[in-house]
């Protein structure tokens, strides 16, 4: 992992606990952290989508549905973390939903702002055709 990575990791990290804020420290609350990294969202642009691979299973019988994940957007323009948050019907997509998202990169424009980790969220839709 190279310093400056491993710099702001670490600083995302002490970002859970104090704050400073005029001399004094806070407690950071998740609504608050949850702001703070989904602002820092409109520094980055996605300019590569990778489209999930249908599954399958799902496929075979006609299923359809979708999956929401959350995920972290480093400096770099990776994604890193995602999570599934939802998915209907369970079990059929989220595999494959995570697969495709952990390809997708983004172009990061700062404009003299430190750089930071951003949060976001998507929805992937499997529909058949």
């Amino acid at each position: 992992m190279n310093k400056r990575l491993s710099s702001i990791l670490c600083a995302a990290i002490l970002s859970f606990g104090a704050t400073f804020y005029g001399g004094l420290y806070a407690q950071e609350t998740d609504d608050e952290r949850l702001t703070r990294l989904s602002d820092n969202a409109e520094f980055y642009t996605l300019v590569k989508r990778s489209a999930p691979e249908y599954p399958r299973r799902a496929q075979r019988i006609g299923k359809e549905g979708y999956v929401v994940i959350e995920y972290t957007i480093n400096p770099e323009g990776q994604v890193v973390d995602p999570k599934v948050i939802d998915a209907d019907p369970a079990e059929y997509f989220e595999e494959a939903a995570l697969a495709a998202i952990k390809k997708w990169k983004y172009r990061a424009e700062f404009n003299g702002v430190e750089p930071d980790l951003a949060l976001a969220r998507t929805r992937m839709r499997f529909a058949l055709q």
